[in-house]
């Protein structure tokens, strides 16, 4: 499900931070955070066999990018 929903969501996020003409340290932050989150969570799905530690792994690294994205979010409709 994250495969095929996950870059569309994070695209419209940036392409609405660029057009609002956004930035700052916070935002770059969470985009590293966004990135790196997403990094290991594919990690963990290749390398490691399914189970409760993996599953549990790759949740918790999805719930941070999903973290990431809502305050990134929350930070665009303040700066409007």
């Amino acid at each position: 499900m994250n495969c095929v929903e996950y870059p569309p969501v994070f695209g419209t996020i940036v392409f609405a931070i660029d057009h609002a003409g956004a930035s700052g340290p916070a935002l770059d932050a969470l985009a590293l955070t966004v990135l790196g989150a997403r990094t290991i969570h594919s990690i963990v799905h290749i390398a490691l066999t399914p189970g409760d530690l993996a599953a549990s792994l790759r949740f918790g690294f999805y719930f941070a990018q999903i973290l990431a994205m809502f305050a990134v979010v929350g930070i665009l409709l303040v700066s409007l």
